[in-house]
């Protein structure tokens, strides 16, 4: 680096030549032979014991246009409970969701109370116009978009495809902060290119990122119209098998992780659930980072892990 007038520093450009050319040769690397392969997440291995493992994962196809959330509620979710029980012979489990796996979490957790024994949830929306009351200008910025968006547009578009688009849902992700965006694959990559391991670990998180299946059109529909739109599920207006889903029926502990920072998830939309559950067996923990940053950060690795396994061991 050299001085520039005043005491700043200025890029020296032989030593971003050097980082470009260095960062080129890793990435030629990656294509000619060496896979970046992407950590276990979700979609590959629930749990790292050995015990557990993913019950139901695979890309929407126009045949899923009809699931909707009773589907994952009562079906999926429900089955792959009632095999766990009846595999380990435990009456209960606990249950951990995020974003939106974290309300179909919730919502089998209120319908079924005495199934559940505890309910963790991580970066998920309960109240999804909290965001409406929050000071921050820059806070909630796809609430409002979706909310500006027309409910029969959002149909129409849904119902093109069958499905919502992985590659739409991804694209829209980018643009709610495009000098963020911007600047991770310029500045931010070259930055990178003398540490091969966290260059590593960017490509795979961009791979993660990346693997964005379609969303079934029904389910689709009830997230953005039902839930961003009307706000139902704090209404008690959401329904489940056409009945209301009551939140304040979650009988459990309940783990709520947000990110301070989270700008997909307003953390005002995530903490209404205390207030639903004002004087139960409620505890949050919050986290110095983003949406993404919550499971994948240096200091989310040294809060979140432990504190699920305090709150698991409590459980019993």
């Amino acid at each position: 680096m050299s001085k520039g007038g005043g005491g700043s520093s200025l890029p020296d450009p032989q030593d971003i030549t050097r980082r470009v050319l260095a960062l080129g040769r890793h990435l030629a690397g990656t294509r000619g032979g060496t896979t970046i392969e992407i950590a276990k997440t979700p979609k590959d291995e629930v749990w790292r014991d050995g015990r557990v493992r993913l019950y139901r994962y695979r890309p929407a196809g126009r045949g899923d246009r009809f699931v909707d959330f009773t589907d994952y509620v009562e079906y999926f979710l429900g089955d792959a409970i009632g095999a766990a029980c009846a595999a380990s012979g435990a009456p209960r489990l606990a249950l951990f969701g995020i974003c939106e796996g974290g309300v179909i979490a919730a919502c089998y957790a209120a319908r079924h109370p005495d199934a559940v024994k505890g309910l963790a949830l991580a970066v998920t929306p309960i109240d999804f116009h909290a965001d409406m009351a929050d000071p921050d200008a820059g806070s909630g910025l796809l609430n409002v978009w979706v909310r500006s968006l027309p409910k029969q547009l959002l149909a129409d578009m849904i119902d093109e495809r069958g499905n919502l688009s992985g590659q739409v849902t991804g694209a829209l992700f980018q643009q709610l902060t495009p000098a963020r965006t911007l600047a991770k694959y310029t500045s931010g990559l070259v930055e990178l290119a003398d540490d091969r391991r966290a260059l590593d670990t960017f490509l795979r998180m961009e791979k993660w990122l990346a693997d964005r299946p379609d969303h079934p059109g029904a389910a689709a529909k009830e997230w953005l119209i039902g839930l961003y739109h009307e706000n139902r599920l704090v209404r008690g207006e959401f329904l489940i098998n056409d009945e209301p889903v009551d939140l304040a029926a979650i009988a459990c502990p309940v783990l709520n992780i947000f990110g301070a920072e989270d700008h997909i998830i307003p953390p005002s939309c995530i903490r209404a659930l205390g207030g639903i559950l004002a004087g139960r067996d409620y505890v949050e923990l919050e986290v110095p980072t983003g949406h993404i940053g919550v499971f994948v950060s240096r200091r989310a690795q040294q809060m979140v892990p432990p504190a699920i396994l305090r709150w698991l061991a409590r459980l019993g």
